[in-house]
């Protein structure tokens, strides 16, 4: 048992501190059992503040360093299929200074929809290479996330395009156009995948 490599005396909130400590300040219900926590005390934590329960079972130290990123990091430990996209992504890539209030997250189609207390999540089901391709991983303090390339998060709101509204399409495409990194075969690739190639290259076309 992970009780015997924490010394006996130590007072219980600090020994619970030291099991989020030991895992980057994320645990699940699991350990803290396995570890001799008991449920009461992993309730009375969460009602003082102390601990945030992401989705049942899931749990995070509040008093972590603060990021930026937090959100998608607590959502990533909570769903590992998840993947940042659409209004988030755009936030993200500073396409947009529109910041939505919840986190945008794409999982594979049929999946069993997750039950997230916190942060507030809203949930789109990709499928096949619409939900493979484009991924790729930011890691902060130890811990990561997933988000779409900048280029796959455009292709996706013109997927999405009745859902963002045309003026943040424009805003945003106007802006990755004006990106000094900005790869347009790689749009090109990915607007096939979401089957909006035509449309983008109307609107780019009208806009260079």
């Amino acid at each position: 048992m992970y009780m015997k490599r924490y010394n006996k005396n130590l007072k219980k909130e600090e020994m619970i501190y030291e099991i989020f400590k030991k895992n980057n300040g994320y645990v699940k219900t699991e350990e803290l059992l396995g570890n001799g926590v008991h449920p009461r005390d992993i309730k009375k934590l969460v009602s003082e503040g102390v601990i945030i329960r992401l989705k049942n079972g899931v749990y995070r130290l509040k008093g972590i360093p603060f990021s930026s990123n937090r959100s998608f990091i607590d959502v990533f430990y909570a769903i590992k299929e998840s993947v940042v996209c659409l209004l988030s992504a755009l936030s993200f890539y500073e396409l947009t200074d529109f910041v939505p209030s919840y986190v945008d997250v794409a999982i594979p189609r049929g999946m069993w929809k997750p039950r997230m207390k916190y942060p507030p999540v809203r949930i789109h089901y990709f499928s096949g290479d619409f939900y493979k391709k484009g991924i790729v991983e930011y890691e902060e303090d130890e811990m990561k996330f997933r988000i779409y390339t900048v280029e796959k998060t455009i292709c996706d709101i013109f997927r999405y395009g009745n859902r963002i509204g045309k003026d943040i399409i424009k805003e945003s495409l106007r802006r990755y156009l004006n990106r000094e990194d900005r790869n347009l075969e790689l749009l090109f690739e990915y607007s096939k995948v979401c089957k909006v190639e035509s449309v983008i290259k109307r609107w780019i076309e009208a806009m260079i």
